[in-house]
């Protein structure tokens, strides 16, 4: 993560700057703007990273995936266990 030492985390860790994020399809990541090294990575790995500003909320306890629900889905439903 790049986070600064100082950056406050009141209910998360320090890798949920870097690790909490959205898939919008096969291709499109949604990733803490900041997370250079983990932009890279998407990119080297082929997806196409959508840099969003979000750090100010993670103190309060995660990032994109916990903080969004699904509202709407396009096709079946689909169990994944």
């Amino acid at each position: 993560p790049m986070l600064s030492p100082d950056h406050p985390l009141y209910f998360t860790s320090p890798w949920t700057a870097s690790s909490n994020i959205i898939m919008l399809d096969h291709e499109r990541v949604v990733v803490e703007a900041s997370e250079e090294t983990t932009i890279q990575a998407f990119k080297d790995w082929g997806f196409k990273p959508v840099k969003v500003p979000f750090r100010h909320f993670l103190p309060f306890g995660g990032s994109f995936h916990c903080a969004t629900v699904d509202v709407r889905r396009r096709g079946e439903l689909q169990s994944y266990f």
